[in-house]
């Protein structure tokens, strides 16, 4: 059976890795602990080429100018080369070395919490809201990514659906298990049931976003101030020869508001129509609501019984 393909508000193409390179709002980031639902929005921010996420390759272990850990985007993606990645294969070399010819381990300890504090993550970050009508950047790293894009595509390519339809966007539900190395990410449709001739059967769960959230989102995407962040412009650039600076002792300075393509100080940034959202020194994330899920779930059996 052949599937129309749906009117998308995104561009299909850039979940995939390799197209990929490269307000009203207080930040708040959400992290995948166990089981959590989420819609993602349409693309939005600057330079956003019809991409729904943004993926950021980042360093943490830095210490910025209020004394406190701060991130910092890898140099290597833009130069090919970064000196924190090069500390960090160094590190590692050497604890290999050490365990090989029965090195202190005070010394290999030492040098694994510089790995684990320093060794480069890459986050992929989306715009979504939460059951509970929250708008938040979703933080998620190459596992779950690779699950949701999967599930974008299915949605889009055999179902014929735009998963990010606000007025019946698709939710998928994600789900964590395990510690550490052994934590694995799933990635499905949220699904509901429904009554069918007297039948129960489970079918997408597309309920629609607050009516009132979806007129401020839309009216964002055409050129107002709305809730969506600029995942886009969220961690600065840096080069390599800042980050030598930064491993020498420096202290990584707050991030400078981009505007139209240049870099200011952010108390001198003129206003703008939809102002991007402003890097956090230690990202916020907030727990989703249980009761609320439930109390929706409650809502809709009662409405099926009626």
């Amino acid at each position: 059976m052949t599937t129309q393909m749906p009117t998308l508000s995104f561009d299909l193409g850039t979940l995939d890795d390799k197209a990929q390179q490269g307000s009203e709002n207080n930040i708040v980031k959400e992290r995948i602990k166990g089981v959590q639902s989420y819609a993602i929005m349409p693309p939005y921010g600057k330079d956003h080429g019809g991409a729904l996420h943004h993926k950021f390759v980042i360093h943490w272990g830095l210490i910025g100018e209020n004394g406190k850990p701060k991130p910092v985007s890898c140099s290597y993606p833009e130069e090919k080369f970064c000196p924190i990645c090069k500390r960090v294969f160094e590190a590692e070399d050497r604890i290999k070395r050490l365990k090989d010819t029965g090195g202190s381990k005070e010394e290999i300890e030492g040098l694994t919490k510089f790995v684990i504090d320093f060794k480069r993550k890459n986050n992929f970050l989306y715009n979504a809201v939460t059951v509970d009508g929250r708008v938040v950047i979703l933080e998620i790293g190459v596992t779950a990514h690779d699950e949701l894009r999967k599930k974008i595509a299915e949605t889009v390519n055999q179902k014929g659906i735009d998963p990010c339809n606000l007025a019946a966007p698709v939710w998928y539900q994600f789900s964590r298990d395990g510690k550490g190395l052994d934590t694995t990410y799933k990635v499905d449709f949220k699904r509901v049931t429904v009554m069918v001739e007297g039948e129960q059967l489970e079918k997408i769960d597309r309920t629609p976003i607050n009516a009132d959230l979806a007129k401020r989102i839309q009216a964002q995407l055409n050129g107002a101030t709305g809730p969506l962040y600029d995942i886009h412009s969220l961690y600065e650039s840096r080069t390599a020869a800042e980050l030598q600076g930064y491993l020498d002792g420096k202290p990584v300075p707050q991030k400078a508001k981009a505007v139209g393509g240049s870099t200011v100080p952010a108390a001198a940034a003129a206003p703008i129509a939809s102002a991007p959202a402003v890097e956090d020194d230690i990202p916020k994330f907030s727990a989703p609501n249980i009761s609320a899920e439930m109390e929706r779930l409650r809502s809709l059996e009662a409405q099926q019984k009626g």
